[in-house]
Parts: C-alpha cells; sequence; structure tokens
C-alpha cells in the first residue's frame, strides 16, 4: 500500500514543484509528452512506457517516495517519461 504524504512535507514540496514546472514550460527544449511519445512511435516499436517522479532531484529534503506519494494521492502528475522500444521495421508498399 502507498502511503500519502504529510500536509507538511506537501506544503514545502509543492512550491517547489511549482517552481520546476514553470521553469521547465519556459524551456525552449519543452516538447507536450503526447507529441514526444508520437514522435518515438513513429520510429520505434513501443515496448514499455512509464510515468514517474522528476522534480526531486532538484528538491531539497524531497525523495523520490515523497514525490510519488503526492503522484499516487492525486496531487501532482508524474512528470518524468520512461520509454522503451525497439527500432521498427516498415515494410514500403510495393508501387
Amino acid at each position: 500500500m502507498v502511503s500519502r504524504p504529510s500536509r507538511a512535507l506537501l506544503a514545502g514540496i509543492l512550491p517547489a514543484i511549482v517552481r520546476l514546472i514553470r521553469i521547465h514550460l519556459r524551456s525552449p527544449a519543452r516538447e507536450p509528452s503526447t507529441r514526444a511519445r508520437t514522435r518515438l512511435d513513429a520510429r520505434f516499436d513501443r515496448e514499455a512506457l512509464g510515468f514517474w517522479p522528476y522534480y526531486f532531484a532538484d528538491l531539497a529534503g524531497t525523495s523520490e517516495a515523497d514525490e510519488q506519494a503526492a503522484i499516487d494521492g492525486g496531487l501532482i502528475r508524474a512528470n518524468r517519461i520512461q520509454y522503451a522500444g525497439r527500432r521498427a521495421i516498415r515494410v514500403s508498399a510495393a508501387s
């Protein structure tokens, strides 16, 4: 069973996560996850796709488990996409 984060913990990490998300959203390299997955799926045959904690490494006093608890509790969305695939072999139609 997943433990829910304490209110004190969330009060400390949520503002920091919001700041990191705002910085991330201003990044020119940012790409919506649906577009990124579509582009990956066009080149690879997807074998696995997962969504996991991302911001904890930049948050002092916050562990991956803390962020995962906030995700599991529906307080934030997972922001790390973990994708595994094999190079797609596409057969072109004969003319």
